[in-house]
């Protein structure tokens, strides 16, 4: 079969009523419809589309699931090889797919009209169109409708009840047309849109992850609980630790999956259940699984979460709800919940019986197939330690996009992201995911030229600096991959986040910050440079002398970003209109340089303030002195004194883990003489890390406590070590698009002696450093 997108000219979007531009939220609906073959085939593929989840069978074997994480207007399909699920030629085959919609949107996707649309390919030919001829059903075991959020960054919780399971996916199911569990003809749509085949590898479906029971006991709700969700219940409830044998007498710290299960009774009438908690050793990512048996119409309350600092897992924070419900069939109920991710550690039940026998609960990993191309090793086994859990770190965070974390939000940001592909072109030599979330960021640009805040998403605020840091992210992936034709596809979006920002300086050479309620002027997580609304409080509107430091080197780097993608595509297409913006965008970045240094410089503190307020300097941080530093915006005379002032000479608002890749690469840029400040930090602070039992690195230094105690424990932004390793320690970085030419400048680490590999396009750069020298071998592909 060649490799041609498929056309579903003629297939519909199907749908459970003739309304489909209502507006729903959280609905699972259910499809079936048979086929027969009739011939020998090479290969039968399902070509599937959703919105926005699916999960396929066919004969009651999977498969697939996952939607890509898509636009309304850019409907990517998945092409799934159901040749070996099919049954002889002549016989009966049944395709059943659960689809849900989530209607509502959030930081992970942008709300489209429900529906499901497939065809069924066989060697080129489609032999099955989505149409009226599909029967179908509003889900009878998930729960439709109104449910908590698990976060606004996400979505809603899951309810699940086994009794309205009637085996409708399984092969040999016979669909009643009536009673409380009655099918009927679906509806079908027009498609007058184009769909494009799925741009990235699908994640991998690894097998049961083993989980420990490190706790137990029983436990009673409180009577009020506010509010009053699954989530919130199981946190403010009331524990009483029982010794395992009193509970399902066995021995402490028994794992699972165990075949013949394990029986839980207690005898007590004064409790509302039994809870369990169960360790899977390490943060991971996945899909819900439970193997249990407990009395029919038990309600079994799921809490997940990625520490137990509360001495139980953290199921509700802040409005937040990690949590889910089911309710059991009195027979033995195998369940997998296939729409959402769980990013955790620990699991929690709360079983409402007095007995019952629990067979597994826990994930199946749904990891990225990533190929790791680069290696690092060094004497320092700390120094190892902290690559490897980095790698761990990045790895939890791709899925169908890079992602902040995955337990909290699951959201592709420029600015954590940019971090991340970082890291990926060193350690997996991987192009094909980053230049797809860039795509993603791109396509979210609004009509004032901003991009969304994440994507695909629709959110009411976006981050100016975060936008601005996408075209920057754009030049670093054609400057390792030597994409020039995707940089052409997304050149139209730079034009207008500069055209957008330029109209807003309003003649200026620096750029004012955002006034209006759609823009958040975050920097980052410290003390004062989070966009507190209070700091415009402060400023006259009208009073041209108002300006942030980080808004304006940010911008800097944006259009030092554009002249040079300008410049290559100016040579790649021979189209003198690059000339033309790279000669505007190059104007427009010697104003801010011109401007920069005698607006925010303070002679006095001899450093540079983070904002101009109403003409008077105000706040003082490393993160504005070190992008300073790092954009190339002070002096030589002053380059010196910043450096100082960053490693400890002056009174700054420290910067945040996920930030400090902005002061450590400025510093190097002044001396190779601050590399030992540089890794004496990256010792002390994942060091840190890691002797707190830390088996990913955490959003910030402060761990799950920090946010209102809403902390995450995986987030990609800090993987950074990953880049001094491989651009310091090894000394190698890309000098030309595509990596054409490469510098070599290792600086002098703690580190006794390091080796490693860094993967580029054309080559592979082996590297050796000991105290006697260094060694480069180049092995072309």
């Amino acid at each position: 079969m060649d490799n041609k997108n498929y056309n579903f000219t003629n297939c519909k979007w199907l749908w459970v009523n003739a309304d489909r531009d209502e507006k729903y939220e959280n609905m699972y609906t259910q499809y079936m419809v048979t086929l027969t073959i009739t011939e020998e085939a090479q290969k039968i593929l399902l070509h599937i589309s959703a919105d926005s989840e699916y999960v396929a069978w066919v004969n009651g074997k999977l498969a697939g699931y996952g939607q890509y994480a898509d636009f309304p207007e850019y409907k990517v399909y998945d092409s799934l090889d159901i040749t070996n699920l099919v049954n002889d030629i002549g016989e009966k085959n049944t395709l059943c797919i659960l689809s849900y919609h989530q209607g509502r949107s959030t930081s992970v996707y942008k709300r489209g009209l429900p529906g499901v649309i497939y065809g069924v390919e066989q060697d080129n030919s489609t032999i099955l169109h989505s149409s009226s001829s599909a029967l179908c059903r509003i889900g009878t075991d998930y729960t439709s409708g109104n449910l908590p959020l698990t976060t606004p960054q996400l979505s809603f919780v899951f309810e699940y009840d086994f009794n309205g399971y009637d085996n409708w996916n399984q092969e040999g199911y016979e669909p009643a047309m009536v009673g409380h569990m009655a099918w009927g003809k679906a509806y079908a749509y027009e498609n007058t849109q184009k769909f494009y085949p799925r741009p990235i590898k699908k994640l991998e479906l690894g097998d049961r992850i083993e989980s420990k029971i490190v706790a137990q006991g029983v436990y009673k709700y409180c009577k009020h609980t506010e509010p009053d969700t699954t989530a919130a219940r199981m946190q403010f409830s009331y524990l009483s630790y029982r010794d395992a044998h009193a509970l399902f007498g066995d021995s402490p710290c028994t794992t699972l999956p165990k075949e013949n299960g394990l029986v839980f009774k207690n005898n007590s009438d004064e409790d509302d259940g039994i809870y369990v908690v169960l360790d899977l050793h390490r943060e991971e990512s996945g899909v819900f699984e439970i193997d249990i048996t407990a009395p029919e119409g038990t309600v079994i309350n799921v809490g997940y979460g990625e520490h137990l600092d509360d001495l139980r897992v953290r199921s509700y924070v802040g409005t937040r709800n990690f949590s889910g419900k089911l309710t059991a069939s009195g027979k033995r109920d195998k369940f997998t919940h296939y729409i959402k991710r769980f990013g955790c550690r620990y699991i929690q039940l709360y079983v409402e019986a007095k007995e019952f026998t629990l067979y597994y609960a826990g994930l199946r990993p749904t990891n990225y197939p990533i190929e790791y191309k680069g290696y690092f090793s060094c004497s320092d086994s700390l120094h190892n330690k902290i690559y490897e859990i980095s790698l761990r770190t990045l790895l939890l965070c791709m899925h169908e996009h890079y992602e902040d974390c995955p337990w909290r939000e699951q959201a592709l940001y420029a600015m954590d992201s940019r971090n991340q592909m970082l890291c990926g072109y060193y350690a997996f030599g991987e192009y094909d995911f980053a230049r797809e979330s860039i795509r993603l960021l791109g396509l979210s640009q609004r009509e004032d030229g901003f991009l969304e805040l994440c994507a695909p998403a629709e959110i009411p605020i976006t981050i100016p600096c975060f936008t601005l840091m996408w075209i920057v992210q754009l030049y670093e992936h054609i400057l390792f991959s030597g994409d020039l034709d995707f940089a052409q596809e997304m050149w139209k979006h730079v034009e207008q986040i500069i055209r957008s920002v330029w109209i807003h300086s309003r003649g200026s050479d620096l750029v004012p910050p955002y006034y209006n309620d759609k823009y958040w002027n975050f920097y980052e997580w410290s003390d004062g440079l989070s966009g507190d609304r209070a700091l415009n409080n402060l400023r006259d509107k009208d009073n041209p002398l108002n300006f942030d430091a980080p808004l304006n080197a940010f911008y800097y780097l944006a259009l030092r970003s554009a002249v040079q993608i300008a410049k290559n595509l100016a040579d790649h297409t021979k189209d003198s209109n690059y000339r033309d913006l790279e000669a505007w965008y190059d104007m427009l970045a010697a104003g801010v340089l011109n401007s920069f240094d005698k607006t925010f410089w303070d002679e006095e503190k001899e450093v540079y303030a983070t904002y101009i307020i109403n003409d008077e300097k105000q706040h003082y941080s490393e993160l504005a002195n070190s992008l300073a530093l790092y954009a190339g915006l002070v002096p030589e005379s002053k380059k010196e004194k910043v450096a100082k002032a960053l490693v400890g000479g002056k009174d700054l608002v420290p910067i945040t883990i996920s930030h400090s890749i902005f002061k450590y690469e400025a510093l190097l840029s002044v001396s190779e003489e601050y590399a030992k400040y540089v890794f004496d930090e990256i010792t002390d602070k994942w060091g840190y890390m890691l002797y707190n039992n830390a088996t990913t690195f955490w959003e910030t230094i402060n761990g799950a406590w920090d946010f209102s105690n809403a902390g995450s424990l995986c987030h990609g932004w800090s993987a950074i070590p990953v880049i001094f390793y491989y651009k310091y320690v090894l000394g190698i970085s890309p000098l030309t698009v595509g990596f054409a030419d490469y510098k070599f400048s290792p600086v002098p680490t703690p580190l006794y002696a390091a080796e490693g590999k860094i993967p580029s396009g054309k080559m592979d750069y082996l590297v050796s450093i000991t105290p006697n020298g260094f060694k480069i071998n180049k092995i072309k592909h």
